[in-house]
Order: structure tokens, then C-alpha cells, then sequence
């Protein structure tokens, strides 16, 4: 039996090993193949390109490789040294058998033995298990699968057929059904030593889909063995006799919605190794009915990807692939667990063996996982044929094209113009992992330029959440023009490439001519810095692609409501991502436009059955806490491998942390270089973005959740540790041609003196193997003056490794009728050209000083005795206990980063167990005496007027400390009595929104992110 057709075909697409960019008939004698191997190890493993039109079945190549037509697909094996390429032409072979086969596979009762170099492997044998939901697999928390599988192995009756045979491959089909399911199995045998596992569970007959578990046991009886491994979510272990994988057991959160085994190895006797590698299967979607809480939509079902686990009994391997089990309440909002497939619906999961004639250590066998699961890219190259003048000489001048001047034809209407004027030879250039990526970050000002301190805020800000609009920031956006310029400035200077405007439809409400004034301003700024930009908005199709046709030169791509694929698709949905992509596409095609989903790679196989277009899989990911950095990795293949599989480019547009908010900076940057290297190591992303760039005071700290502050900057632009990580991470994995990795620009720290004078000195490297002849410029906000220190001429020469020191005398302005400078950070910026290469150097200047602070203003909150006399111009760190409420916590950033940037100096920021004691003598305490055991300790020497006040600001000083105390009846009490204290040397600061346009008193909504998600 085999599968229907709807079935087969979709099973076809979905685990084809290879990427689809376009279909290009071609004839054999004029194909060649460029396979590019941009991973940093050999790559061994069959390789399946797309053509069309070839005639025959079996074919050879100019360097001794057989290749075997598959539909439209030709198959070979590939063999090629890290970071190389290899070339060779396609030509029609012979149909016969191989003469030499390394692996051989016969039926054998209920399953199939295999043999590998004359040495029998043992036999594979499958189950099918379905049950229903055990009662304690129903309340949401936490439960394992685990048992003797081996125990209740019971084989289905599975008869296998070969279906067809070649010179790399061969296939066996075969079927067994069972509890109303019918699982198909098909087996791609290839000769040199590779066994992929293709299967099909459908439901046929099994009338309960709801509140069951179902899986597939595949039982591996194996002969005599040395040793076994297996990576599980990335962490490799040994795995013994008569021992399990995790099941879920003793795992957080962040795990339980990982899929398991990645791989598992067994070095045998004789030298043999076989390593089993789990490709990312999706699970399916499944319907769910409107209720008060969300709209009729599609989910995803149990996990985002198919789950395996792994037990070993004796010589004996299980492996289980789990399709309907249990999950937690904490995803409940995005996946129905205890879910079978609908009446006449299937999931599809595949797996290979790779067999190997020596044994294989741990990382070579995470290497074949990861060319197995990577993204890989097919593009057709077609050679511009040379146009001769009539008279020219057979003797070919130098100026006639050459290889280098190929072009990459991405459209069946380019194809068909290219045709008529080129030579009939074309290239299949077969990339196995990116050879670069590029980078972003989110930066989105319209939000994050704006304050909101709880009881006062901004007048246009619209909403106590993440993210508010602050209509402020707009509609006089010409206050706000050297806060972007700054902005986007250090955004080039670190190296991101590309800018996500984040949510562009809140500022849908502004008047029309004012928003394009602004957007006009922004997009123009983007391109002085030739950044492009990612849109990211939900609004009509119309809107998106006027701002397409306006703006087109400086966008990137247009990404349709913020990760909505993560919630489910709406019943309502598809239609309106149909006409925004139909309406981008009009104004211009070359624009590519998304959705975004976590893992839950199988929404885009529900869009594909809709009709909804998308060129790029999109995907939003965060690591939450320390025990997860690892699961990075699996989450970055599961949208690779699908984009792989279907020819589309992954994305990510959101990468960071979460959930590590009280570590301090220092010790965040250790582990944020591997939440990012999880994917770079890869090579699986060709796109990622950063999320976010700035830190801010938008959102009120009576609503924030304490999981994130994972900016690269402080609110006075101050880079944290993190942001010098990720720009070492972009120099690593960018383009060769990045202008970060041609010229090194070291960041310049300047002290300004008393009147706001000092140096910088850029410490400019040509790192390229080039001469560099760069004209040089200063850009500087209106308030600092900035020039070179000694004339110069107008090109700075570069030989190669050559360094070169340049001098900026720099001076602070005093700003309105301000009649000195204000204290604070100032940013100066080195902008180095030379028509190709533009490079950024960034000089941070700290302007050290007193902010004017108002002592006068009479409020709720009661001022202790020399309360205002506290000197803020001096070293200072703002604590908040151990295990603070996170309302203490997003307290003490608020004031942290309002305190830096209107002082000029670098404030600390710790939760109580880390504060070193060399820095306990001048504090900000901040919480009650219940939370922050400081002010537990200092307790009787505060007044009692003050500790009975519902919000008090007291001072605590002896001959060894001084300490400021924000505090208050309880932690809200205490966050207004901070946000109190704040307002009153903020509204002068020279960064501070509140000076610009001042603050009023209003209550705003308790609203939620603009898509409505938490």
C-alpha cells in the first residue's frame, strides 16, 4: 500500500534534503554543479538539486560521482573538505547497477536488516502506540513518558516492497496499521552508506483525537558494541546499557517544549560506526473553536516539533517518537497538548543513518547532525554569453567578461530575459550552510524615546505596557533628530547592518503629513548610513505598500504582524497577509515579506495548505535563564532546516535572553556570546536580529515583568558588556566585506574636564588586505563641538595592518538658555569612506556633574533631613534586595538609568548578594524594609516620621557610609517615592524627553503589546 496522493506529494516536499530556489530546465550536457561547503568541516552526505527536463535516470559527473534522477531532483553523494568548493559537469551515464555496494538492506520478517561493509548491523523494527491520556498527563504540569519500552514492544506487521532502484539509491516501501492508524515507512538505501527514514503516521479510523497519546517505537536490535552517545537538546552524554534519555524528567520550562534526541552514536565492533540523526519534523496544527479569551485559529499540536526519546536495553536501542502527548499550562496560549491528527490528516518524520568504516568521535558525528539539519541553498547561475563586435580578433581582450561577472537570476521572468542573450551553459550552485550572516538590532524611537514614571508621563504616551507609542517623540520630532542620529550611529559603529522598526503601526495615529515628515527624516538617516530597514507593522495593505514605494530603496523586508504565528492563525488572518503581500509585490517585487513563528515550524505548513505567500520563515526566540542557552541551538535548526526543505531563507528578528535581569552585567556578557553562537556555529541563519538596541524609560515600572533589560545600551548610551560581545560575534560571522572586519575603529571613553573640554583619540587599523584612501569627517549632536586636533588632508592613507592615531578636541555647549554645558554622556562620531567601505568610530564623552535637582515642589512623598543634599556626583551603585519583588527591580533600572545619564558618570545597578564591599560605602537602597535587608539593617536610625510615611526618600550617613533610602509602605509606595525623587533632577537633564515637552499626570490604560500578546 502506498500513500494517497495529496499525502505522498506533501511528504515529498516537506523532507526533500535540499533547498528550492527555482526550477530552470536544463539538458544534461550543459549542467554544471558548484557545490560550496561553507561549514567548517568535511561535509559526507547525499545532496538532492532541483532541475527540470533532464532525460535518462542515471547520470555521472566529470569527477566520478554517480547521480540518480528523482522526479525533478538529482541525487548524489557529496564528499567535500571544510570551507571548499567543488565544480563538475553533469553527464548522461549508463543505467546500471552499482558495482561496489557498501550497504545492503533486505526485508526479514517484521522489519529490515541492513549490513555495512560485509558486517551485519542488527534489524529495525516499528510499532505504533496509542492510548488515551493517563489522568495525571491532563493537569499541566510536568510528566514524563518514561518506561520499559522494551517491555511492551509489540512489532506491527510490516511487508517491504522496493520501489525503486538506482545507481546511489535504492527505496523500500512498506505499511502497518494499527488502533485506527497506518503508519508508512519508506527506507532510502544509499549504496555508500546511508539509510534515511522516511515516515508517514495517518489517521484513518482513529475516531478519539483528543485527550489520547500516540508515538512510534522503532526498536534498532543491535550486534556487539563498543560505545554509545547521544546528544539530547544539544548536550551530549554517554548513553549506557539499560539506560534512558531525559523523558522530561527534572527539566524546566524552557525545556519541555524542546523535540529530544538530536543524535545517537554507536561505535561497534570491527570499527563500524552508525550514528542516528533526527531531522526537525514539525508537528501539525489542529482547530480551535472562539472562546472569551482568543478568536477561532489554528495551534499548534503538543510540541512544536515531533519529540523523541531514547532507551537501551542490552544491545537493544528504542527509539520513541512522540506525536500526541502532554505539555505545560505555561504554553496552553500556543499549543494544544493530548492531540491526535483529525480524521484523514498525517504528520511526517524522517530520520538517517550514517554509517561510517571507522569509528566516529562525538564531534564528528555533531557535525554530520548539523550538514544534515542546516540550511543549504540552491541558486541557479547562468554565464552572460560575450557579445562580439563584428570585426574582433579570435584572441580574447582583457576587457572581456569573465567567470566573476555571473549573475544569480532569482525570477522566471529574469530567467527568460537571460536566456535570450547568454550561452546555453548553466551552473547549480549548491551551498551547504551560509557562507555569512548579516545582522540587526530593533531600534524603534517612536517608543522608546518616550518616559513614563508611573504617576507622570509624557502627554502622547498611550498605554502602561510593552509597547507604548509616545506620540511626543513624533509630532516634534525635530527635538528628538540628534537622539536618532546618535542612535543609529552607534547601531553602525557596532556593526548591525540592519534596523527593525518594531511595531511601525503605532504611529498610524499620528496626523499623516507629521508621520511622513518623521518616517521621511528617519529613512533618510538610515540611508546616510546606508542601513537598511525591516519593517515590522500590522497595518492595511494599502498603508504597507505605500510605505514600501516611498521608502523602497532603505527596506529590507516587510514583516507582517509581530510573531503572530507563535499564538496560532486566526480564522480571519490569511486574507489580510494575502492582500499586504500581494500589495508589496506590486510596488516592488525584489521586497520579501514574512511571517514569524518560535519553533512551531508547522503553521507555515497550515499557511502553504491556505494560499497565504511568504518568502522568508521567519522566527522570534529567547533563552530563559541559564539552564537554556543550549536549547538555542534547536530552536535556530528547526527554522533552518524547514526553510531548507522548502526553499525559503530562515530569519530570526528577536534573539536575546530573558529571565536574567538580576545577574550583573559582567557576568550576563559571559554567557551572552553562546545564547548567539548556537546559531553563528551552525551556519544556519543568513538574517538575525538582535533584540533590542536601547534601553529606556517608556514603559512604566509599575508594569514591567522583570525579565528583560537585555539592551545593548543604558539609557545614556553607554555600551553594557554585551553589546562588545555581539560586535566581536558580527567581525566573526559577518561578510567578508563588512566594513567592521576592513577597518578596526578601538571605542574611545573621554573624561571631560570642569568646563566640558577634552580629547579623543580614534585608534584607526586597516585590517584589510588592501591600501585604504578614506576620507574622514566628524559628526557631533548640536550640543558638542568636535574638529581635528591637527589639520589634515582630506584622505586618510591606510597601508595594509597599518594604524594610524587621529586627535578630535572636543567641547560641550551649553544648551538653550542653559549657560553651561549639562552633565551627562555626549557621543562623537569618526565617519571613514571610500565610495565602497562606510565605517563608523564612536569616542563616548562623559561630562561628570551635579544635576540641578528641584528641592522645592511639595508632593505625597516626605523628604528626610539633608535628603536632597545627597551628592550625586560621585561614584554610586542602586541596590535592591535579595530576592527583591520585581517591582523593586524595575525600579532600581528605572533609576539607575535616569541617574547615569543626568550625572555623566557610570552607576551601578545590583541585587544585594552580588554588591561587592569595596562599593558599599555610597548606595541608593531601594524597596522596604521587608525586601532590601539593607534598609532592614538601617532601620532604627530612620526617623520615625519617615518610616511611617506611606513614601519617604531618607538619608542614612555615618563616618563609613552614605546611603539614600527610597522606600514606602509597601514595594508600589516605594517605586513612586523613587519615581518622585527621580522626576526631580530628570526634567533637567540634558537627555531627558520630560525638558524637552514636560511630564503631566494622567492614568493610561493597562494595555498589552500592540498585537495583543503578553
Amino acid at each position: 500500500m502506498i500513500f494517497d496522493r495529496r499525502h505522498f506529494y506533501f511528504f515529498l516536499t516537506l523532507l526533500a534534503t535540499l533547498s528550492v530556489v527555482e526550477f530552470v530546465p536544463v539538458s544534461a550536457q550543459s549542467l554544471k554543479i558548484e557545490l560550496v561547503n561553507n561549514q567548517p568541516f568535511r561535509v559526507r552526505m547525499p545532496i538532492a538539486v532541483k532541475t527540470a527536463n533532464l532525460k535518462g535516470e542515471s547520470f555521472e559527473t566529470s569527477n566520478g560521482k554517480s547521480a540518480q534522477k528523482d522526479g525533478d531532483d538529482l541525487v548524489f553523494i557529496s564528499d567535500i573538505p571544510a570551507s571548499s568548493r567543488q565544480e563538475f559537469i553533469l553527464q548522461n551515464g549508463a543505467v546500471s547497477k552499482p558495482s561496489n555496494r557498501s550497504f545492503v538492506l533486505e526485508p526479514e520478517g517484521d522489519g529490515v536488516r541492513f549490513k555495512f561493509a560485509g558486517v551485519d548491523l542488527g534489524r529495525l523494527s516499528w510499532q505504533i502506540v496509542y492510548r488515551d491520556s493517563k489522568p495525571q498527563e491532563l493537569k499541566g504540569l510536568p510528566f514524563s513518558t518514561k518506561e520499559d519500552l522494551s517491555a511492551q514492544f509489540k512489532p506491527n506487521s510490516i511487508k517491504f516492497d522496493k520501489i525503486a532502484e538506482g545507481m546511489v539509491f535504492d527505496v523500500w516501501r512498506g505499511t502497518a496499521e494499527g488502533s485506527g492508524l497506518r503508519l508508512t515507512i519508506e527506507l532510502r538505501i544509499f549504496h555508500d552508506g546511508f539509510l534515511d527514514i522516511r515516515s508517514e503516521l495517518k489517521n484513518v479510523a482513529a475516531a478519539k483525537t483528543e485527550n489520547v497519546y500516540a508515538a512510534v517505537i522503532t526498536r534498532w536490535q543491535q550486534p556487539a558494541l563498543v560505545e554509545r552517545s547521544v546528544c539530547y537538546d544539544n548536550r551530549i552524554s554517554a548513553l549506557k546499557e539499560n539506560d534512558w534519555t531525559n523523558f522530561r524528567v527534572g527539566e524546566s520550562r524552557n525545556w519541555y517544549v524542546q523535540r529530544g534526541v538530536d543524535w545517537l552514536k554507536t561505535n561497534f565492533n570491527g570499527n563500524i560506526s552508525a550514528a542516528w540523526l533526527n531531522e526537525f519534523s514539525e508537528s501539525f496544527t489542529v482547530h480551535q473553536d472562539a472562546t472569551t479569551k482568543h478568536q477561532a485559529r489554528w495551534v499548534g499540536a503538543n510540541i512544536p516539533q515531533i519529540g523523541f526519546e531514547a532507551q537501551t536495553k542490552n544491545a537493544d536501542v528504542y527509539i520513541l517518537t512522540e506525536i500526541a502527548r502532554s505539555n505545560l499550562k505555561s504554553y496552553a496560549e500556543r499549543l494544544e497538548d493530548n492531540r491526535l491528527m483529525p480524521f484523514g490528516e498525517s504528520v511526517s518524520f524522517t530520520s538517517r543513518i550514517v554509517f561510517n568504516q571507522q569509528p566516529q568521535s562525538d564531534e564528528q558525528t555533531d557535525n554530520a547532525f548539523v550538514a544534515y539539519t542546516s540550511y543549504a541553498e540552491q541558486k541557479m547561475h547562468v554565464e552572460p554569453k560575450v557579445q562580439k563586435p563584428a570585426m574582433q580578433k579570435p584572441a580574447r581582450s582583457k576587457g572581456a567578461a569573465s567567470a566573476d561577472s555571473t549573475k544569480f537570476l532569482h525570477s522566471p521572468a529574469l530567467q527568460r530575459t537571460a536566456q535570450k542573450d547568454t550561452a546555453p551553459a548553466n551552473t547549480i550552485k549548491y551551498s551547504i550552510g551560509v557562507s555569512y550572516t548579516r545582522f540587526g538590532t530593533n531600534y524603534f524611537p517612536y517608543s522608546t524615546l518616550g518616559e513614563n514614571f508611573d504617576i507622570k508621563k509624557l502627554p502622547g504616551m498611550d498605554r502602561d505596557s510593552y509597547w507604548p507609542v509616545a506620540a511626543d517623540t513624533v509630532n516634534k520630532w525635530e527635538l528628538f533628530a540628534d537622539d536618532i542620529r546618535r542612535d543609529l550611529r552607534i547601531a553602525k559603529t557596532l556593526g548591525f547592518e540592519l534596523i527593525r522598526l518594531h511595531h511601525l503601526e503605532l504611529i498610524s495615529g499620528i496626523d499623516k503629513q507629521k508621520r511622513f515628515e518623521y518616517l521621511d527624516f528617519l529613512f533618510g538617516e538610515l540611508r546616510k548610513l546606508k542601513l537598511k530597514a525591516l519593517v515590522d507593522a500590522r497595518i492595511s495593505a494599502e498603508d504597507t505598500a505605500g510605505l514600501v514605494k516611498r521608502y523602497r530603496d532603505v527596506i529590507d523586508g516587510v514583516e507582517v504582524d509581530n510573531e503572530v504565528l507563535i499564538f496560532g492563525i486566526n480564522d480571519d488572518a490569511p486574507d489580510y497577509w494575502k492582500k499586504v503581500y500581494a500589495a508589496v509585490k506590486s510596488v516592488a517585487p525584489e521586497i520579501s515579506v514574512h511571517l514569524t513563528a518560535h519553533t512551531n515550524m508547522g503553521a507555515f505548513d497550515r499557511l502553504r495548505e491556505f494560499g497565504v505567500p511568504f518568502d522568508k520563515i521567519g522566527q522570534h526566540a529567547y533563552s530563559d535563564g541559564l539552564d537554556s542557552p543550549a536549547d538555542m541551538r534547536g530552536f535556530a535548526l528547526a527554522a533552518a532546516s524547514y526553510g531548507r526543505r522548502v526553499g525559503k531563507e530562515p530569519v530570526i528578528t528577536e534573539w536575546n535572553w530573558r529571565f536574567l535581569t538580576r545577574m550583573t552585567e559582567e557576568d550576563r556578557a559571559k554567557v551572552y556570546a553562546p545564547i548567539f553562537e548556537n546559531v553563528l556555529k551552525t551556519r544556519s541563519m543568513p538574517t538575525m536580529y538582535q533584540f533590542q538596541f536601547n534601553e529606556s524609560l517608556a514603559m512604566s515600572p509599575a508594569v514591567l515583568k522583570g525579565i528583560r533589560h537585555y539592551e545593548q545600551m543604558w539609557l545614556s548610551r553607554r555600551p553594557k558588556p554585551e553589546a562588545f560581545v555581539m560586535s566581536d560575534l558580527i567581525k566573526k560571522y559577518a561578510a567578508p566585506t563588512h566594513p567592521n572586519k576592513l577597518i578596526d575603529v578601538e571605542h574611545v571613553v573621554v573624561e571631560l574636564d570642569k568646563k566640558g573640554s577634552g580629547m579623543a583619540q580614534f585608534k584607526v587599523i586597516n585590517t584589510s588586505a588592501r591600501v585604504l584612501n578614506l576620507k574622514s569627517s566628524i559628526e557631533t549632536p548640536a550640543n558638542l563641538r568636535a574638529d581635528f586636533a591637527v589639520p589634515k588632508n582630506a584622505i586618510l592613507h591606510l597601508e595594509p595592518n597599518e594604524t594610524k592615531i587621529i586627535d578630535v578636541r572636543i567641547e560641550a555647549l551649553s544648551t538653550n538658555k542653559v549657560f553651561e554645558p549639562l552633565p551627562g554622556f555626549y557621543h562623537v562620531f569618526l565617519r571613514l569612506e571610500d565610495g565602497e567601505i562606510l565605517r563608523y568610530g564612536w569616542a563616548e564623552v562623559r561630562l561628570a556633574g551635579i544635576p540641578q535637582i528641584d528641592a522645592t515642589t511639595k508632593t505625597k512623598v516626605i523628604y528626610g533631613e539633608n535628603a536632597f543634599s545627597f551628592d550625586l556626583n560621585r561614584p554610586l551603585a542602586v541596590v535592591y534586595g535579595d530576592k527583591a519583588p520585581v517591582q523593586d527591580v524595575e525600579t532600581a533600572y528605572a533609576v539607575v538609568n535616569a541617574l547615569e545619564s543626568a550625572s555623566g558618570r557610570p552607576v551601578k545597578i545590583y541585587e544585594l548578594k552580588d554588591l561587592p564591599k569595596d562599593e558599599k560605602s555610597t548606595l541608593i537602597l531601594i524597596g522596604t524594609a521587608k525586601t532590601n535587608q539593607l534598609i532592614t539593617q538601617v532601620s532604627a536610625n530612620i526617623p520615625a516620621n519617615l518610616a511611617a510615611a506611606k513614601q519617604f526618600v531618607a538619608r542614612v550617613s555615618d563616618s563609613k557610609n552614605d546611603w539614600l533610602i527610597l522606600s514606602g509602605a509597601d514595594n508600589l509606595e516605594a517605586e513612586r517615592a523613587a519615581m518622585d525623587w527621580t522626576i526631580r533632577f530628570w526634567k533637567y537633564a540634558k537627555d531627558s524627553a520630560a525638558r524637552r515637552i514636560g511630564l503631566v499626570e494622567k492614568d493610561l490604560p493597562l494595555g498589552v503589546d500592540p498585537q495583543g500578546l503578553p
